[in-house]
C-alpha cells in the first residue's frame, strides 16, 4: 500500500502534508481502538474478533484500492474511510493474540 498510496492521493490534488497525515491515520485509529478491542475480547470469543478484523481489513483494502468492481473509484473520501477501517482492523487482529504472545515470551 505504501508505494502507491501517495501517488493515488496526489492524483486527487492533495498536498504532501495531507499525504503524510494519511499515512498516520491507521496508526492513530489503532492506538485509539486498542483498549476497546481488549474489552471486546473479554465479552466475545477471540476467534470471532480476529475473523471480524480480517473482514473489516478486506473492506478497508477495497476502499483504499478504489475497487472498480464495487464502483468505488475517483473519490478520496473512500480512501480515508478505508484507512480508518484498516487501523481498526489491525487492532482487532493483533490485540486478541497479544496476551498469548507475551506468555510465550515469558515461558522462554
Amino acid at each position: 500500500m505504501a508505494p502507491s498510496l501517495s501517488l493515488q492521493i496526489r492524483m486527487f490534488g492533495y498536498s504532501p502534508f495531507f499525504i503524510c497525515l494519511c499515512f498516520s491515520i491507521p496508526s492513530l485509529i489503532y492506538a485509539l481502538c486498542s483498549s476497546g478491542m481488549y474489552l471486546l475480547t473479554q465479552k466475545l470469543p477471540k476467534r470471532l474478533v480476529i475473523i471480524s478484523g480480517f473482514a473489516v481489513l478486506t473492506v478497508g483494502m477495497w476502499l483504499v484500492g478504489q475497487s472498480k468492481i464495487l464502483g468505488l473509484q475517483d473519490d478520496a473520501d473512500f480512501v480515508l474511510l478505508g484507512l480508518c477501517l484498516i487501523g481498526a482492523a489491525a487492532s482487532m487482529i493483533s490485540i486478541p493474540v497479544m496476551p498469548e504472545c507475551l506468555e510465550a515470551i515469558e515461558e522462554d
